[in-house]
């Protein structure tokens, strides 16, 4: 999944049980992560648990899935940079998460800079888990996105500016 169809996919009423967001865009992760933050946990900061992939184990990633929401409703648990190589058990624990029975009410995200499964792993979860790829956005994505700022703010750009706008910014 890219990172565009990802707003369109939440807000819709099925989810996954976990997402992985990778990519070198940290402006695409950090909007990914606020869009989790907005629609599934309700900006609720009670439904929201943040763990430390520093010091994260299995143990307290499965007490931040298993337990309920405070208010009700669904649940996000994020851990953000995880290190597959440095936090194989995690990964182990994920994935045996993912295969037997999640908790529904609870939506893992997880940011890593290489997807955390292999791709024979990663399909045979395909049903509790996807990948969205948060590299930077291609050029006429990025015009679709400067009109978009430039229309709210009733500004015009020529496309020569807008094209070394996206140069100089990357």
């Amino acid at each position: 999944m890219n990172f565009v169809e990802l707003k369109k996919h939440i807000i819709g009423e099925k989810h996954f049980c976990c997402y992985n967001l990778v990519g070198d865009d940290n402006f695409l992760v950090d909007s990914s992560i606020n869009m989790f933050f907005n629609y599934i946990a309700n900006n609720n900061e009670f439904n929201i648990a943040t763990l430390s992939s520093d010091d994260i184990d299995a143990n307290k990633l499965s007490v931040a899935l298993n337990t309920t929401s405070f208010f009700g409703g669904t649940k996000v648990v994020l851990i953000k940079y995880l290190d597959t190589a440095k936090n194989k058990t995690v990964v182990n624990f994920i994935a045996e998460y993912l295969a037997k029975n999640p908790n529904e009410m609870s939506v893992l995200v997880v940011t890593s800079k290489e997807p955390i499964f292999a791709e024979k792993t990663a399909k045979n979860l395909a049903e509790n888990f996807v990948v969205v790829n948060c590299n930077r956005l291609d050029s006429p994505m990025l015009c679709v996105w400067i009109n978009q700022a430039l229309k709210e703010k009733n500004a015009t750009m020529e496309q020569s500016a807008k094209a070394k706008l996206i140069d100089y910014t990357n």
